[in-house]
């Protein structure tokens, strides 16, 4: 029996076989992207890479810009995964300029997105910076809440690198917010353990107090709650306030 990744696979094989016959060249393509990702799924990089530079050929016969950016995202990503950095950024840059030229700000956030972890894979934080504020402004503009918290997340971890823990905390804040609103309450919960342990380290004990207590309420009954009460007890303590620390940072789970 196939695994779903396998079967997914061969239903996109069928899919491209059975529109190239019918000379149907946008379905053909739509499965080669899709080819592209269920490989990537499945660790078969190189083949991945193979299906997504079929689509962006048949995308470039057919003159269709945003097909060509969508490919050159699937292609730079998957250039991410075989460790060819370089080529991975010059891809997702073709795509962000592509996708910014239609006035697309939702594929232009997607694309300055992956580029942001590229960047970082090459080390290249405040490039990666830009990258990533960029999304998270265009991500706000556009209302996509969970996709503006997933890339505050990762500008809070590019300030972290960048020594700038106060930036990263910020960040991590406002993901909460981001997360809060879309309903996401584990995505919500870790960003605001995050925050809290990072505002301790900038010894921001009030607001590290506030934090946490609120991760520890999101996390009742969770695999993190402990965590986050000892680091809430730490927080209150520091805060002279020894009588609450003592019981939260002692209980047991």
């Amino acid at each position: 029996m196939l695994r779903r990744g396998e079967e997914s696979v061969e239903v996109c094989g069928q899919a491209i076989q059975v529109s190239g016959n019918a000379g149907d060249l946008p379905t053909q393509a739509r499965a080669y992207n899709n080819l592209g990702f269920a490989l990537r799924d499945l660790g078969r990089f190189v083949e991945s890479a193979a299906a997504h530079r079929d689509d962006l050929e048949i995308r470039e016969r057919l003159g269709d810009v945003h097909g060509q950016a969508v490919a050159l995202i699937g292609l730079g990503n998957v250039m991410d995964n075989l460790g060819h950095l370089k080529d991975s950024l010059k891809y997702l840059r073709r795509a962000e300029a592509m996708f910014g030229d239609m006035g697309d700000r939702q594929g232009r956030s997607f694309a300055l997105h992956n580029m942001g972890y590229t960047l970082c894979s090459l080390g290249r934080f405040e490039q990666a910076r830009d990258a990533y504020g960029t999304a998270v402004r265009l991500r706000r503009e556009l209302g996509r809440r969970y996709d503006e918290g997933d890339s505050l997340r990762n500008l809070a971890y590019v300030y972290k690198k960048l020594g700038a823990p106060r930036e990263a905390a910020g960040c991590l804040q406002a993901a909460v917010e981001a997360f809060h609103t879309c309903g996401e309450e584990a995505e919500e919960a870790s960003a605001a353990l995050e925050a809290g342990v990072l505002l301790m380290t900038v010894e921001d004990h009030a607001q590290a107090a506030a934090v946490l207590a609120h991760a520890v309420e999101l996390l009742r009954g969770a695999e993190d709650e402990g965590y986050a009460l000892n680091h809430l007890g730490l927080s209150l303590a520091r805060l002279g306030r020894a009588e609450e620390a003592v019981p939260r940072s002692g209980r047991r789970t």
